[in-house]
């Protein structure tokens, strides 16, 4: 499982997502944005375990 935070661009600058930013997020919370991608292979384990790391740190 990847997670992504920002988009790089060749400058090293990191900026807010063209689709967040075409969907019209602010941003102030785009930036605090994480995406994740799943694919054929993503287990339901994997699944729990960033959920339940997520709940960890956010509680």
């Amino acid at each position: 499982m990847q997670h992504l935070q920002g988009l790089p661009y060749h400058s090293g600058e990191v900026s807010l997502s063209p689709v967040l930013e075409a969907m019209g997020v602010a941003k102030e919370v785009g930036m605090g944005a994480i995406r994740f991608s799943l694919g054929r292979e993503t287990t339901k384990d994997e699944l729990n375990q960033v959920i339940q790391l997520l709940n960890e740190r956010l509680n």
